[in-house]
Order: structure tokens, then sequence, then C-alpha cells
């Protein structure tokens, strides 16, 4: 009889102890359960680098925007989803414009899932162009004859292609504060025209787009 009340005992005294390890658990794991997720993520104005298509320089432009993220949260350590967003460039002092729809992919890993966490993040996917800039010119020659002839050339320029953003952060609770690294392919596209030959040749050429900003987000847990 003894004996049976000393098992009972001991089996009362790992459950007990396996419950409160399991409350702790829980506890630690409240300020961001697993599961589904739905993030809203605003990026600030930033400052992008680019190499113009003509002169080779490079020169500076500024971005921001906005995205919504569903995934799924699998553990403390490890998230994945995908997302869309919107894209707003400036080039020259926000005297041209570029509006762009980023979607992509998103995997992020965490170092615990306490209260104040760090993370790195990575964002791949397409981005695709909705604004872009147009321009024209053209060049006038003497045939020898008396006559001319000219080339035109019609350009559009426009961020579409791939878009990749690294990113270094912290979430606090459902919170996320993070550096990212944007990296946006852009395209100019021309056409040229010349007269005398009646002909017409298209060119393409793309660059990369690399910047750095800061980006602000929320987290709703399912």
């Amino acid at each position: 009889m003894k004996s049976m009340k000393k098992k009972i005992l001991i089996i009362l005294s790992v459950l007990l102890t396996a419950n409160v390890y399991a409350g702790e658990e829980n506890t630690n794991s409240s300020y961001y359960p697993n599961g589904f997720k739905l993030q809203i993520e605003r990026s600030t104005w930033g400052i992008n680098v680019e190499k113009d298509f003509n002169s080779g320089i490079r020169e500076v432009s500024f971005a921001s925007g906005l995205s919504v993220n569903f995934g799924y949260q699998q553990n403390a350590h490890l998230y994945y989803g995908c997302g869309i967003g919107y894209r707003l460039k400036s080039d020259d002092f926000f005297d041209d414009f570029y509006l762009s729809v980023p979607v992509y992919g998103d995997i992020r890993f965490y170092a615990s899932d306490q209260k104040v966490v760090p993370y790195f993040g990575l964002k791949i996917g397409y981005c695709i162009s909705l604004i872009g800039e147009e321009g024209q010119d053209y060049d006038v020659y003497h045939d020898g004859e008396g006559g001319y002839y000219f080339n035109s050339y019609d350009y559009q320029y426009s961020m579409k292609g791939l878009y990749m953003r690294p990113e270094v952060g912290v979430r606090i609770k459902k919170v996320g504060l993070a550096i990212g690294i944007p990296i946006v392919e852009k395209v100019r596209e021309q056409t040229k025209y010349n007269s005398q030959r009646e002909n017409t040749i298209e060119h393409k050429e793309t660059s990369m787009d690399v910047g750095v900003n800061l980006t602000v987000s929320y987290n709703f847990c399912f």
C-alpha cells in the first residue's frame, strides 16, 4: 500500500512538473504564438543608388512602399509566407516617379520566442511595373546629296523584373522594426527608327537599383 502511494506521489509530481514547464512554455510563446499570420508592412522613404544608362554614373533616388504578407509561423524560429504590395520610386529628387507591384515569397529566422527578438528575413520575387517613364530623342544627318535622314529614339524606363530584399530587424511582441536592402531590376527599352533605311531596331538593357530603408510592420495572429 505504501509502495503504491509512493508511486502515485511520484507520478503526480512528474505530471505537476511537466504542467509547470508547459505553462512556462505557453507563457513564453504567448508573445508570438505559432500559426497563421497576417502582416502589414510599411517601408519608409529610403535612399537608393542606381546606374544611369547613358553616362554609367551612379545616381541617387528615393523609394517607399506598403505590402501585405500572409504566412505561417512554423515554430519559435521559422516563418514563411508570401506577399504583395506597391513600391513608389522617385528619380531626380521627386521629378520622375515609378510605381510597381512586387510579388514575393518571404522567409524569416528568429533568434528565440521572447518579448524582444532579433531576426533575419529575405523577400524574393518579381516586380510588375504600373507606371514608368517615357522619353524621346532624335539625331539628324545629311546624306551628302542635299537631303537628310534621321534616327528617332523612343525610350521607356520601368522598374520590373527581379525583386529581392534581405533585412535585419527586431520584433517587439507583434511589432517589427527592420533595416532592409531592396534590390530591384530597372529596365530601359529603346525603339530606334532609321528614316534612310526605314527600319526599326529594338534594344533592351537592365541595371540593378540597390537601396536601404526602414520598415515598420504589425503582425496579426490567428
